[in-house]
Formats: structure tokens, C-alpha cells, sequence
């Protein structure tokens, strides 16, 4: 298992925004699919977990990202396949309370962006992400 702490800040820009040089190294273009699961009536999203299998060729992890006080704290696992891994769903039983987890939507997101640098130093990663809703 793989772990860190997200911290992100998603910005919506309106209809007269234009797109900035910024310095830095281009993020290499990507096509990621994500497959959210959860109970049948919502309760990770209601406690602000969110649990996906993430696919990108020629991988496919299990993402588990929980909620902190200062950002998400994000876990993950190799997929071997579509299957909620046992110990993932060991982890949340006391939210999903025994109720099966199951895909609740699909995403499709394009991604590219730049990695901001400052002499030399990576500072930030400003991602552009085209996000459509498959299921």
C-alpha cells in the first residue's frame, strides 16, 4: 500500500479566461478512467471518503482518499482486478456498516498541465482536466 496527503485547490474559471504560460515542465497528456464506488445509499460520500479504481494503461490502482484536517489523506493498492480489495473494505466497514460497495459512476478525464518551477525547484502542479461523465 501506498500512501500520502493530497492538498488541492480546484478552480472553475469563467467564460473569459484564458490559459497563462506559466515556467515549468509539461505534464505528459493522459486519458485516466475512474470508477467511483460506494453503498448503494452514498455514505462514504456523505462522510467525505471517496473510494475509485482508477485504470490507466497498462495500469489500474484502488484509490481510498479520507478526509483530514488539513487535506485528504490518500491510500492506495495495485489492482489485480474490478474487485474492492478485502482490506479496503475492512477499513470502512464502520461507515458502509456491512452494506456491499459498488460502482456508483464512471469519469473519463483528459489531463495535461505544466509542473511550476522556480530555480530549478518543483512548487506546484497546475492541472487542466477535461472531465466527462461516462455512467
Amino acid at each position: 500500500m501506498k500512501s500520502g496527503v493530497e492538498r488541492e485547490v480546484k478552480l472553475r474559471p469563467g467564460p473569459g479566461f484564458r490559459l497563462v504560460e506559466l515556467d515549468g515542465r509539461p505534464i505528459e497528456a493522459r486519458t485516466l478512467t475512474s470508477i467511483y464506488h460506494d453503498t448503494d445509499d452514498l455514505r462514504l460520500g456523505r462522510a467525505g471518503i471517496t473510494l475509485r479504481l482508477r485504470l490507466q494503461e497498462p495500469d489500474a490502482v484502488w484509490q481510498l482518499k479520507l478526509p483530514r484536517e488539513t487535506g485528504r489523506c490518500e491510500l492506495e493498492w495495485p489492482a489485480p482486478d474490478r474487485r474492492v480489495p478485502g482490506e479496503v473494505a475492512a477499513l470502512l466497514l464502520a461507515h458502509t456498516r456491512g452494506r456491499p460497495l459498488e460502482a456508483v459512476a464512471t469519469l473519463r478525464t483528459e489531463r495535461s498541465g505544466v509542473v511550476v518551477t522556480d530555480g530549478g525547484t518543483d512548487v506546484a502542479k497546475m492541472r487542466d482536466d477535461r472531465v466527462e461523465v461516462i455512467e
